[in-house]
């Protein structure tokens, strides 16, 4: 599964973090530095969001 990692203020993706489960990438987003930003939004789709071609990409570690 996927996380989006957005602009709050401009909806432009910022990483995308591919992860087993809500958990993993939420913590994979956390290690980033993106989790308790204001300026971050997480979202598990990405309609309305908009991707460039500089949006990075992220795995996430496995649980287990």
């Amino acid at each position: 599964m996927k996380g989006y990692i957005y602009n709050v203020e401009t909806n432009v993706i910022v990483a995308i973090i591919i992860g087993d489960n809500n958990s993993t990438i939420e913590n994979k987003a956390n290690d980033l530095g993106y989790m308790g930003v204001d300026e971050y939004g997480l979202s598990y789709s990405d309609s309305g969001l908009e991707e460039l071609t500089s949006t990075e990409i992220f795995e996430a570690e496995t649980d287990g």
